[in-house]
């Protein structure tokens, strides 16, 4: 499965959707600046715990329940 790390004006959001480029995560992100991928879900707990290691513990147990369920995306911060 390939996540997407997306950075908005207010929000870190992880995504699964499939993405063609980033002006089509652009799109669907309102306050969209930037983002990473795709990667694996190894990559992207990784990435989080290096550049917010405030959230390296959340992050590790949140990825994997969140890709266990059905939502699109999860937002990390805010």
């Amino acid at each position: 499965m390939s996540l997407h790390v997306v950075y908005a004006d207010s929000a870190v959001i992880v995504s699964r959707r499939e993405y063609a480029s980033w002006r089509a995560i652009e799109a669907d992100y309102p306050g969209y600046q930037t983002s990473l991928g795709p990667w694996s879900e190894a990559e992207v707990v990784a990435y989080m715990a290096g550049e917010h290691p405030e959230l390296a513990g959340t992050v590790a147990v949140s990825i994997p329940a969140w890709l266990a369920g059905g939502a699109d995306n999860i937002h990390l911060l805010p």
